[in-house]
C-alpha cells in the first residue's frame, strides 16, 4: 500500500491504467489525507474516482461507444470495489464484516 502521497499516486495511476484505461475508459481522481492537528481529526488516505461510461481511446473498438453494462450495477460496482482493495492490499472493516 502507499506510504506517502508518491506511493499513492502510483497505486492509482497503476490501477485507473490497468483496469479502466485499459478498456478505453477516462478516469480522473483525487487522493485525501489530512494528518490530526489540535483543531481536526485525520482522515486516512483515499481515494476519489470519476469513471467514464463511453470509451475514449480511439485505438479501441469500442471508441465513441458507451458501454451500457460498465459500471451500472452493484456487482460491476463491487468488483471494480474489490479489485480496487485486491490492489492496494487493504479491504474496509465493514466490508470485512459484511463477507
Amino acid at each position: 500500500m502507499g506510504e506517502d502521497l508518491a506511493g499513492w499516486r502510483n497505486l492509482v495511476t497503476g490501477f485507473c491504467e490497468d483496469r479502466l484505461a485499459a478498456q478505453g475508459m477516462v478516469c480522473d481522481w483525487a487522493i485525501h489525507h489530512r494528518a490530526a492537528d489540535d483543531q481536526r481529526p485525520a482522515i486516512l488516505p483515499h481515494v476519489h474516482m470519476i469513471i467514464t461510461t463511453r470509451v475514449y481511446d480511439p485505438g479501441h473498438v469500442d471508441v465513441g461507444k458507451v458501454r451500457q453494462a460498465w459500471l451500472r450495477t452493484d456487482r460491476a460496482r463491487k468488483a471494480l470495489a474489490e479489485d480496487w482493495w485486491e490492489h492496494v492490499g487493504m479491504v474496509p472493516p465493514a466490508y470485512a464484516l459484511a463477507a
